[in-house]
């Protein structure tokens, strides 16, 4: 029979506190690796779904740039639709300002009172370009107040002012026909890109805005 003496049960009272606080720290760690990763999550989703508001957006643009066409253009509205001026002075023919297959920067007039959306061509194919860079802005409307708007402006009237997001946003266009003056409709690609923990995302929306 041994009998323990005091110098063994220091020992094992030692060994026994050493295990106990590695285990307390393990737990500890993965605790916290468990709460930074729910953390990051959380944060990729809110970035996910601020990213497909952006890429609807931009689909919902296309289709309200239609619409005011309609509206200016009334009777004649069947073949200029999808023009990217107006108002034209000669409404009978609006072959020479279509809105052609590419790629664009969808842009948001803030100079007047009456916001209006443009698409800019030709800007390049890479959607961290910084010409696809999206801006929060802080505009004074005379009719609404103040509010945040995201978008890539025209112009920067002293009423208003835009800080850098880190988002980006491409529209593509092509028709179903290939050539703007005899399509019945356009698809619309709406891809927006954005940078999270140092890697590249992109999110991609694909929608038609016809010419009913």
């Amino acid at each position: 029979m041994k009998i323990k003496t005091k110098k063994h049960l220091r020992a094992e009272s030692l060994i026994e506190t050493i295990v106990a606080v590695t285990v307390i720290a393990l737990g500890a760690v993965s605790v916290g690796i468990m709460v930074r990763t729910g953390l990051v999550g959380d944060e990729l989703s809110q970035d996910r779904m601020f990213a497909t508001n952006l890429a609807k957006e931009g689909i919902d643009a296309v289709s309200n740039i239609r619409d005011t066409n309609w509206l200016r253009y009334g009777l004649q509205n069947d073949d200029c639709w999808n023009t990217a001026d107006g108002p034209l002075i000669n409404i009978r023919n609006c072959d020479s300002s279509l809105i052609g297959e590419g790629e664009y920067v969808l842009k948001l007039n803030l100079e007047d009172d009456f916001f209006e959306y443009i698409l800019v061509g030709d800007p390049g194919a890479d959607i961290f370009d910084e010409e696809y860079l999206i801006y929060e802005c802080q505009v004074e409307d005379l009719a609404a107040g103040n509010h945040n708007i995201f978008t890539n402006p025209t112009g920067l009237p002293a009423a208003h002012t835009c800080e850098e997001t880190t988002f980006y946003r491409k529209i593509e266009i092509t028709y179903d026909t290939h050539f703007p003056a005899t399509a019945h409709y356009m698809t619309v690609s709406s891809e927006v890109g954005w940078t999270a923990d140092g890697e590249q995302k992109t999110l991609e929306l694909v929608g038609e805005v016809h010419n009913y």
